[in-house]
């Protein structure tokens, strides 16, 4: 399926409709469905503020490199998804149990920095892939509360793992940016693109 970032997310809508939160969340069969939230959720971001673009998703979990892929002009380029949370939230618990989010002790102050755990994303798919990470353009949705980061701090956390992929973006219900791009093709700006402002 090639379409637009937005008919992605329709599609999500759709195939979503009778799949309850607790068995999106919870029933590994359904991860490909995320993927496919996130595909239209950054597609539409690039789609806005960068460039032109469609959305190539597949259906069901290929187990590729990629998650989905943006075709830009003449380019075709693959992204893999991941998304960053608190180290100890599960947010299929928070589903299956009904629990609200702000009742868990990590919305409470934490001595942990959204950075850090940003990083430790990262940091994990450069393991797994290791010299292979250079050929993955990696998108990290950031589900952390209260991500008010700034870039040059994330940045700066971030950097001895991002260089090792072809790019890293990262994006949250607050910004939006590359925090690295190889050849600097689509984006050249060292900040995030503010989605509050």
């Amino acid at each position: 399926m090639i379409d637009s970032p937005e008919n992605v997310l329709r599609y999500f809508d759709e195939k979503t409709e009778n799949v309850s939160e607790q068995d999106l969340f919870n029933k590994p069969k359904n991860s490909w469905l995320l993927d496919i939230w996130v595909a239209g959720k950054f597609g539409s971001l690039f789609n806005k503020f960068i460039q032109q673009c469609k959305v190539e998703i597949d259906e069901g979990d290929s187990q590729d490199y990629y998650d989905f892929k943006l075709h830009l002009g003449n380019d075709v380029v693959p992204f893999q998804a991941t998304e960053s949370l608190e180290t100890e939230r599960r947010r299929g618990k928070e589903y299956k149990q009904r629990e609200s989010a702000f009742d868990q002790p990590y919305w409470k102050e934490s001595s942990v920095e959204p950075y850090e755990y940003i990083a430790k994303t990262i940091d994990n798919k450069l393991h797994r892939y290791g010299k292979g990470a250079s050929d993955i353009n990696l998108v990290v949705h950031v589900n952390l509360f209260g991500f008010k980061e700034k870039y040059e701090d994330v940045y700066q956390h971030c950097k001895a793992s991002i260089e090792h992929f072809k790019s890293v973006w990262l994006f949250s219900t607050c910004v939006f940016g590359a925090l690295y791009e190889c050849n600097e093709k689509y984006y050249r700006k060292n900040d995030w693109i503010n989605l509050q402002s």
